[in-house]
């Protein structure tokens, strides 16, 4: 999901999104992946300060892969949950993803 600076100040904060995306042919470049299932984005935005925002999202993908013994393929689900901090202006902080445009 992508927001502009603009949308970001028009949603009421915190912000809860939902979507699917397709990473097939972002996966198609690794050997081990047979296929995937799209990737499933449960997020809620938080503004912390002046254009410095927190997102707190849940992944979850289901991944088909080749058995390292019996080389069949077997499903491999993936759940992941991440914090980032997104901010307008850097403060010199590695752990900040600055926001371009």
């Amino acid at each position: 999901m992508r927001f502009a600076i603009a949308q970001l100040r028009k949603l009421k904060m915190p912000y809860s999104y939902e979507e699917e995306i397709d990473l097939e042919d972002e996966l198609c470049g690794f050997e081990d992946i047979i296929s995937s299932s799209k990737a499933k984005v449960k997020g809620i935005i938080t503004e912390i300060s002046n254009e410095r925002y927190l997102i707190k999202m849940d992944i979850s993908i289901i991944l088909t892969v080749e058995s390292a013994i019996s080389l069949k393929p077997i499903s491999l689900p993936i759940n992941s949950t991440t914090e980032e901090i997104y901010a307008k202006i850097s403060e010199d902080d590695e752990d900040i993803n600055i926001i371009d445009g």
